[in-house]
């Protein structure tokens, strides 16, 4: 397991607005009833999915692409639409970080040392590289990445790499 990641974490940077007259927030409902539909879209393919919440939606948007191989923190920002309990029409934007699956130890299960850490920006990143000898490949965790499509920052990355 690669320390510091959350495999199931989401980042929503779009807040739910709050209706103080009518009371509840966008996105959330009552657990009767049918399922929400909503419609995602990253750019690429909208796709209409069931789900309890616009973060649910997009993250099993995520979930059902086909991102390719990668090696470092991905995002990809899906545009979620749903019609409210009171007919209006909502849209929200719900980024999704995509983690890369850690790579195989020729040795094994990769044993992570800590080689260093360094302050960025709000967090830090910590470089980590597995001990066994005839791997050497190297991980970092930031915690305060930037998403290079829009420049958000305050993410959380990971990445494997060799020297």
């Amino acid at each position: 397991m690669t320390p510091g990641v959350d495999a199931n974490a989401v980042s929503t940077p779009a807040s739910y607005l709050v209706r103080p007259q009518y009371g509840p927030v966008y996105g959330m409902r009552a657990k009767e009833g049918p399922m929400p539909k909503y419609r995602c879209d990253d750019g690429n393919a909208e796709i209409e999915i069931e789900a309890d919440s616009p973060k649910d939606a997009a993250q099993e948007y995520v979930n059902g692409g086909e991102w390719g191989d990668i090696d470092q923190t991905t995002w990809i920002t899906v545009y979620v639409r749903w019609t409210d309990e009171y007919g209006d029409a909502v849209q929200d934007r719900v980024k999704v970080a995509i983690h890369p699956d850690e790579p195989e130890c020729p040795e094994g299960d990769h044993d992570w040392m800590q080689l260093a850490v360094r302050g960025s920006g709000g967090g830090v990143i910590v470089t980590f590289q597995c001990k066994h000898k005839h791997c050497g490949r190297l991980y970092e965790y930031n915690s305060w990445a930037q998403d290079p499509a829009d420049g958000e920052q305050g993410l959380t990355s990971t990445r494997y790499f060799q020297e």
